[in-house]
């Protein structure tokens, strides 16, 4: 099994490497579980099913709601919801930073990573080196 630094950066890494790849809806402005194109964010690369009632919840109501939502591989990491939202508010801030304002606010994002590291307790400076 991975550890839990493993799988966040798993998670998150590949949106860093290529923003593009963001679960982000161009004309709302805003991210999405899963687009109309079927990129994922961050919480919803992990859903065993997408429903779109999902959207517009973040990932501490859907797991209170239903529990088994998850992957198998996201549900042994035995993250709280909260630390979810943390790690899905990683995904939306860089998305919304490389795709709506069209520059990186690097204090916002590095404070996002902070707090998503202090949360989860893992080490995400692989992900704080590719900001700058």
């Amino acid at each position: 099994m991975k550890t839990r630094q493993e799988f966040i950066l798993e998670t998150l890494l590949p949106y860093f490497q290529d923003p593009s790849t963001c679960a982000w809806n161009e004309s709302e402005e805003r991210c999405e579980y899963l687009t109309s194109d079927d990129k994922k964010c961050a919480f919803g690369k992990h859903l065993r099913e997408y429903d779109e009632t999902y959207e517009g919840e973040n990932a501490d109501d859907l797991l209170k709601r239903d529990e088994d939502i998850l992957t198998d591989e996201a549900t042994a990491q035995n993250l709280s919801g909260k630390q979810w939202n943390t790690i899905q508010a990683v995904h939306d801030v860089w998305a919304k930073n490389k795709h709506s304002i069209g520059f990186i606010n690097t204090i916002h994002v590095k404070g996002k990573i902070l707090q998503c590291e202090q949360l989860c307790d893992v080490d995400l400076s692989e992900l704080t080196k590719l900001v700058n």
